[in-house]
């Protein structure tokens, strides 16, 4: 199979699990297609880093997993303890937590193209 239909289904199937899991909590259809665009981006580029650049997608050593783990554990804490305290319905505190994922991984996977770029040029 094509890695461009691999990745385009990937994307797909990941903003569709988070936008419908969105519109079910929320009832938002605003909300739903953010965080829908948001995971099937995220989606995306995981898999163009799975098909083209696999030995990049965990990282490569001691050094990148701590700052990978760095960053996880940040984005853990804010999902997991600090969404509790912030006084919104449960609904929307799951599509902040799902946001947060999606922008999150984004950023994760942005900046490792980005470092791909740079030791590959």
């Amino acid at each position: 199979m094509d890695n461009n239909i691999i990745r385009t289904a990937i994307g797909f199937i990941l903003a569709g699990i988070g936008g419908a899991t969105a519109y079910l909590t929320t009832s938002n259809v605003v909300v739903s297609i953010i965080i829908f665009l948001s995971w099937g981006v995220s989606g995306w580029l995981f898999a163009y880093i799975w098909t083209v650049y696999p030995k990049y997608l965990f990282g490569d050593g001691v050094d990148q997993g701590r700052w990978d783990g760095i960053g996880a554990g940040v984005v853990a804490v804010v999902l997991f303890v600090g969404i509790r305290v912030i006084p919104i319905p449960a609904g929307y505190k799951l599509a902040v937590i799902l946001l947060l994922i999606g922008v999150w991984t984004i950023g994760y996977f942005t900046a490792t193209l980005s470092m791909i770029e740079r030791q590959t040029s």
